[in-house]
């Protein structure tokens, strides 16, 4: 596993499922289903903590097609489109033979082209995926919230419910910024390609982009 695909792991799966794991235990605890003593975890060796991180991946995994008819509902429509709209408002003078939807091909060739690269812009990726997914969990633990309030809990149950929801929202929307980078990084790539140093800085004559495209033209 080389380290892109570490990093995407953890971010995207395994920091999700442990929220999913903890919420599940959370009302595994309510429900009286088992008991735990929070001082256990202290004397926890490696190979339990290992166990726990494969478990937190496979939930990460197995809950993310669950997740997404969460953010579904914050996700912008059209979002490539979006950005790609943006993109174009930012470099008027340019002029692009593609659209927002071309992006998973775009992105194909900056991986053939600078697998590096392509790994450093899929972390915006993951990092939507990552908070995308931990908002779903902690409106889990916010249904748990509600779930203790019915089994003799009190009205600060229904308090913290209603704030664990805030959180959930706030998150979210956070994670909508990263996707839209992931995006707008692609684009940005593409154009960077285009253009060529040389023609951009020439002693004792004042190049620009804009005059560079020009030229192209």
């Amino acid at each position: 596993m080389n380290i892109g695909l570490g990093i995407y792991e953890i971010f995207a799966r395994i920091i999700p499922g442990a929220f999913y794991l903890l919420a599940i235990g959370q009302l595994g605890l309510i429900l009286k289903l088992f008991s735990f003593d929070l001082h256990t975890l202290n004397d926890l060796g490696i190979i339990p903590s290992i166990g726990l991180a494969v478990t937190a991946y496979i939930l990460g995994a197995a809950l993310y097609p669950v997740s997404i008819v969460w953010h579904r509902f914050f996700k912008p429509k059209n979002a490539p489109e979006r950005a790609f709209v943006e993109f174009q408002k930012r470099n008027p003078n340019w002029k692009f033979e593609f659209e927002g939807r071309d992006w998973r091909t775009l992105f194909a060739w900056i991986r053939k082209e600078n697998p590096e690269l392509a790994n450093a812009i899929d972390k915006q990726n993951a990092f939507y995926i990552m908070l995308a997914s931990i908002s779903f969990g902690i409106i889990l633990l916010a249904i748990n919230q509600v779930v203790l309030f019915f089994f003799g809990g009190t009205n600060l149950n229904i308090l913290y419910c209603a704030l664990l929801i805030v959180f959930s929202l706030l998150i979210v929307r956070e994670g909508r910024f990263f996707q839209l980078r992931f995006y707008n990084l692609i684009f940005e790539t593409v154009l960077s390609y285009e253009l060529k140093v040389d023609n951009l800085v020439k002693r004792g004559n004042v190049n620009t982009i804009h005059e560079t495209k020009k030229k192209r033209d």
